[in-house]
């Protein structure tokens, strides 16, 4: 990718009057943003690293490019990249090539406009393709759009599990299709809010640790759905009865469904009831092989992993309720004084 001024550079703090600090402003950064003397700025804190977001109070409106060269990458690279530069906000991607794109990486842009919500090619030569990615942040609310993923994952999950009952063959393409299709389009979201404090309330979520906890909800839901898809292509298991199956699939389906609910709206008591569903179901696990002895079957293990990540969202539902805890008690303090 071609580059200007370089995105990283050290600064030193520099005391102002008594007790404060101040640190300068990259010239470019300025000059782009459009920004002066006594113009404001937001200054955000990133709750879980400790690091400071720098963005204007009143953004331009300019879309984000980016140009790449496609002569430095292979097809597969050059097919991160285009994902990268999708889930990192980009409104247009401009590809060049001087000695002109390979059929594999024509083949990858095809590939990625059929995968990726609002990714569409507008121009295209043998040496540049400009690629639009016209997805409105504003038009999706976050928390929906992870209940949509979770829903779908539910789905891979339950087909999995059909196939190690020997109900149906494969997983069907078309769920794990639309699985991909809404992380990464839940994934720009996260990104481009975390990056614009402004956009926090048309995606109805806070900024900081909400978006990080919810990207990591997003990804344990995605790791959930590429477990269901081992365990299918593994075939029917044996080791236990049908009724065995199904009743663990069950206490698994519930623990998961309470605990994505906890995430959206946490509450102190939902997040503790979420908690103790997943060690009840745990405890029905160990019961069941202790039950089936050493034949067993691989769906324990697959269940237990399912069961790892409900643990790390109920974990961040955790912590959100917390947060507003935290924060409610706050606005009351506030009030009463």
């Amino acid at each position: 990718m071609r580059g200007g001024n370089p995105v990283r550079s050290n600064r030193k703090l520099q005391q102002v009057g008594s007790s404060t600090l101040a640190v300068t402003l990259p010239v470019d950064w300025v000059e782009k943003q459009g920004l002066s003397k006594g113009d404001e700025v937001v200054v955000q804190r990133d709750e879980s690293g400790g690091s400071l977001l720098v963005v204007p109070n009143d953004p331009h409106e300019n879309e984000q490019s980016v140009e790449i060269d496609a002569d430095e990458f292979s097809p597969e690279q050059f097919r991160q990249v285009l994902l990268t530069q999708y889930i990192l906000g980009r409104h247009q991607v401009t590809v060049t090539s001087s000695d002109g794109l390979s059929n594999e990486q024509f083949n990858v842009v095809i590939e990625l406009e059929q995968q990726l919500m609002g990714f569409g090619v507008v121009e295209q030569t043998q040496q540049r393709v400009v690629i639009r990615c016209s997805v409105a942040v504003k038009e999706f609310d976050i928390r929906n759009l992870l209940e949509r993923l979770a829903r779908t994952e539910a789905g891979i999950r339950a087909a999995a599990v059909s196939v190690a009952l020997g109900e149906q063959e494969t997983l069907p393409d078309r769920q794990e299709q639309q699985l991909w299709r809404l992380f990464c389009l839940f994934l720009r979201l996260v990104f481009t809010t975390y990056r614009n404090p402004r956009l926090n309330d048309a995606v109805g979520i806070d900024t900081g640790f909400p978006l990080i906890g919810y990207r990591s909800v997003g990804t344990d839901l995605v790791m959930m759905a590429g477990s269901s898809r081992q365990l299918a292509e593994s075939g029917k298991q044996t080791g236990l009865d049908r009724q065995q199956r199904v009743d663990l699939a069950d206490a698994v389906d519930e623990a998961v469904t309470a605990t994505v609910a906890v995430v959206v709206e946490p509450t102190h008591d939902d997040v503790e009831s979420a908690r103790t569903m997943i060690a009840e179901t745990r405890t029905q696990f160990e019961e069941t092989a202790t039950d089936t002895g050493p034949e067993g079957t691989r769906l324990l293990p697959y269940f237990r992993t399912i069961l790892d990540h409900a643990e790390r969202m109920q974990a961040v539902a955790a912590r959100l309720a917390y947060r507003e805890a935290e924060t409610k008690n706050e606005t009351e303090d506030e009030t009463r004084v």
